[in-house]
């Protein structure tokens, strides 16, 4: 739990509600690098948790966010178009209980993946390989986490260990880059600092 005494010297928290354990550092590393606020990275237990108001609500009540803080809930896409319906539902759900909180229901196109393989100089750079010319069309590819298992692999002897991959790209990218060619990458970046 937050707590506040004097409004002078009042903590201001960012409560980033993910999918599962697996993005938990990579969305650290993220938001770290997006906003100068106190990053809470809550780990639920699958999309389906994520997009249940009951479950956020709960987990807000323990989090006790105030008037200043941010509460953020991403859900990756995978091909279902619904997901945005809900998405916009659990704001309104989330809204109509907390109605002093900023809350934003971020869907990821199509994964984390997504907008991690948005920038090819930082993919260059972590896998160690400047010969990687192929582009995704764009930034919002379901193939990403095929992109770059491939591009990784096609160079190494190891397998591609998304988490480890994953936290090295997070800290590379351009987020600048990938806000422009990723439209949720940027509605996240959005619901971060504004």
């Amino acid at each position: 739990m937050v707590r506040r005494s004097h409004r002078w010297c009042e903590i201001v928290v960012l409560f980033l509600f993910i999918e599962d354990q697996n993005g938990k550092t990579t969305f650290q590393i993220l938001a770290r690098r997006i906003t100068n606020r106190t990053i809470k990275v809550i780990a639920l237990k699958g999309s389906g948790e994520v997009l249940k108001a009951e479950t956020v609500i709960a987990q807000i009540k323990v989090g006790n966010p105030g008037r200043e803080d941010r509460v953020v809930a991403v859900v990756d896409k995978d091909c279902k178009r619904e997901r945005f319906d809900k998405a916009r539902e659990l704001e309104r759900k989330i809204k109509a209980q907390f109605p002093a909180i900023s809350f934003r229901c971020v869907v990821a196109v199509e994964e984390l993946e997504s907008w991690l393989a948005g920038d090819l100089t930082a993919i260059q750079h972590v896998f160690g390989d400047t010969s990687i010319s192929e582009r995704l069309p764009n930034g919002e590819c379901i193939d990403a986490k095929i992109y770059l298992k491939r591009n990784y692999q096609r160079n190494h002897d190891r397998d591609y260990i998304s988490y480890i991959f994953n936290n090295r790209l997070a800290e590379q990218i351009n987020i600048e880059k990938v806000s422009a060619s990723n439209g949720s990458f940027k509605e996240f970046r959005e619901a971060l600092i504004n």
